[in-house]
């Protein structure tokens, strides 16, 4: 069994253009990870400071307080305590002393690095007030303690000595904290080593709110005037609860308070966990078809539990028991986003190369999580702090794919027609390979049609005279006959090739222009009948050839066994709307009814009308025989020809 050559080129050109796809993709890929871990992680998520000498925290204790002053502080009886990173926290104040003691006072002043978090925060040193923004009494507290700045305790404020440094915090609900040490050094050398953390967690948040609006708001024009509304909603939801997430840490006079902003966030930090992985669907082209149900389904059972914890029961376990049903909410997101990015490109060829490599890379990174929480217990910073960072990439690649903006009608021009000219160029490269395809095709096909030709009906010829001649028992007009018919065959085979091949009408033409004379050669009368308002249907080269061998054996028996002298060939329309042409042929003698039996030629006839859809019959009479063909419609025949064929 030979190769289909067709079959083997089309699969080597979709081969190469597997491996050129897979090709962008990698390279794609490792553009997007060399910028991650090279510039990214040690730039924003884990940026290089230089050693610092910090001051001994020489004692620590803690007290709950009364009221957040100095009155409460005074009042207050402080215990020893250890560091410690997990401990339940009341509703209400808490304080923290700190002792540490200095040779000389250096001139910069001291840097403090503050860990320790609450609702606000408000820190003494040595009695004076050192920082502390905004309302710290209870209920109306406002929420200055989220940012974190490196704070600078003045030169006037500290003593060679001892020193003491008072820190209150204020927490609105009851939750899990932490006492953390406080982390002091001499402030230009603090500076100067965590001087970039220090402008990422300030003025950086304000500039990651901002993009992450702007990013919002292009989304949303975007979204208005795409037809593409699916993808580009859950697009612009994602960069809008991004960005509430951004705010809500810089928002500290928010209206709400206790128990309603703890909702407050977990519900925009659920939500935006839930958008993930129904993006990442939308953005496949093929949603699945339960996937978005069952995310919003798990996101309304998680948000209705969070919601029943700190709008309902308000107890003093809610807030840590809503927080760890966020972590494990948020953990079945990423998983389901990890899973259908795999099943995305494992089952689809994907063009989008640079949209797909920071979607692979962000789906690393989703598994790095997974993996250390699940393995390790602790959380990395990769996935938190890179959100921002994906988002955007994301947002530019699809912008870039699918929007040119702020150019000028010349370059808008230029550029269609740049893209007109490529586009134009792959689909005359893709005719000329289909066109190839087709050639190939044709010629197989065509070369299996002749070899069956050659095998049914010059091999059959030839095979007679064979046996005639090992016989020895036939006469000289005989082999006559025999190679009449070769030469017969042999001219059906080449006009089959030719224009006999094109059309039932051609074929007729090349019949009627050899019959005609060959049969007044012979002493007979030959009469063409062809009704010109009948419409002949187009046929397939195999259909021809059958018709054209079932005329040739019917002149042929006209001729040799009718005894006639008198042939007429008539061409009409078929009476029965079954069929479209009948051809006759007909004799005026009485030879063929007078032999005995039916005859091989007669049943070859018969087999050959069969394999078109034909219909043959040979009517005897006292003045002659009739042999009448009717030929199916066009498309019938030729699919039963084929159907024979194969």
């Amino acid at each position: 069994m030979q190769d289909n050559p067709t079959a083997i080129e089309a699969h080597r050109l979709e081969g190469d253009s597997r491996l050129g796809r897979l090709a962008r993709l990698l390279a794609a890929v490792l553009a997007v990870q060399i910028f991650f871990w090279g510039v990214f992680n040690p730039v924003f998520i884990q940026p290089d400071t230089d050693a610092v000498e910090f001051i001994d925290v020489t004692s620590l204790s803690a007290a709950r307080l009364e009221s957040p002053e100095l009155q409460g502080i005074a009042k207050a009886q402080f215990r020893e305590t250890q560091i410690e990173s997990s401990l339940h926290f009341p509703r209400g104040y808490h304080g923290l002393r700190a002792g540490f003691a200095l040779t000389q006072v250096p001139s910069s002043g001291l840097a403090l690095l503050d860990q320790n978090g609450g609702s606000n925060t408000r820190i003494y040193v040595n009695g004076q007030v050192l920082s502390g923004e905004g309302r710290m009494a209870l209920p109306d507290v406002t929420y200055h303690g989220l940012t974190k700045q490196i704070i600078r305790i003045p030169p006037g404020l500290l003593r060679p000595g001892t020193n003491t440094i008072d820190h209150i915090r204020t927490y609105d609900i009851p939750q899990l904290a932490g006492n953390l040490p406080l982390l002091l050094g001499e402030y230009d050398a603090v500076s100067n080593a965590f001087g970039w953390k220090n402008f990422l967690l300030g003025s950086g948040q304000i500039i990651s709110l901002t993009v992450g609006c702007v990013l919002a708001l292009l989304v949303l024009v975007a979204l208005l005037r795409s037809e593409n509304k699916a993808f580009l909603s859950w697009l612009f939801l994602l960069t809008a609860i991004w960005s509430l997430r951004s705010h809500f840490y810089l928002w500290a006079e928010i209206p709400l308070h206790g128990f309603a902003r703890g909702f407050y966030y977990a519900f925009i930090t659920l939500f935006l966990s839930a958008c993930w992985p129904i993006l990442i669907d939308q953005w496949s082209g093929k949603p699945l078809r339960y996937f978005k149900p069952l995310v919003l389904a798990i996101f309304a059972v998680a948000a209705s539990a969070i919601a029943a914890m700190l709008l309902l029961v308000q107890g003093d376990r809610s807030w840590d028991e809503a927080t760890d049903l966020l972590d494990q909410a948020g953990m079945l997101f990423m998983a389901l986003m990890l899973a259908r990015m795999v099943w995305h490109f494992w089952t689809v060829r994907e063009d989008r190369h640079w949209e797909a490599a920071i979607l692979i890379t962000l789906g690393m990174l989703v598994a790095i999580f997974l993996f250390n929480i699940m393995v390790w217990g602790r959380n990395t910073p990769y996935l938190t702090l890179s959100q921002p960072l994906f988002l955007l990439a994301f947002a530019v690649a699809f912008f870039s794919r699918n929007f040119r903006l702020f150019q000028s009608s010349a370059q808008i021009n230029t550029l269609l027609q740049a893209q007109l000219d490529a586009r134009t160029a792959e689909l005359e490269e893709a005719h000329a390979r289909e066109k190839a395809f087709v050639r190939l095709e044709a010629h197989g096909q065509e070369r299996q049609r002749i070899m069956r030709d050659m095998h049914d009906g010059l091999g059959s010829s030839l095979m007679s005279m064979l046996m005639m001649a090992k016989r020895g028992k036939a006469q000289p007009e005989d082999y006559a006959e025999g190679l009449q018919q070769v030469i017969d065959e042999m001219r059906l085979m080449i006009d089959s090739m030719d224009s006999v091949g094109e059309s039932l009408a051609s074929a007729l033409a090349i019949f009627r222009k050899r019959v005609v004379p060959r049969a007044r050669a012979a002493g007979f009368d030959c009469v063409w009948e062809q009704d010109r308002a009948t419409p002949l249907p187009e046929y397939g080269p195999r259909t021809i050839l059958q018709i054209f061998r079932i005329l040739q054996e019917a002149y042929t028996n006209a001729l040799k066994h009718s005894g006639g002298d008198r042939i007429s060939i008539a061409i009409k329309a078929s009476e029965d709307p079954a069929f479209a042409v009948v051809i006759a042929v007909t004799d005026n003698g009485t030879g063929i009814a007078r032999r005995s039996g039916r005859g091989r030629g007669l049943d070859n006839m018969q087999a050959r009308a069969a394999t078109i859809g034909g219909r043959l019959a040979i009517e005897h009479g006292e003045t002659g025989t009739t042999v009448r063909l009717e030929i199916p419609h066009g498309d019938e025949a030729q699919a039963i020809a084929d159907r024979r064929a194969d």
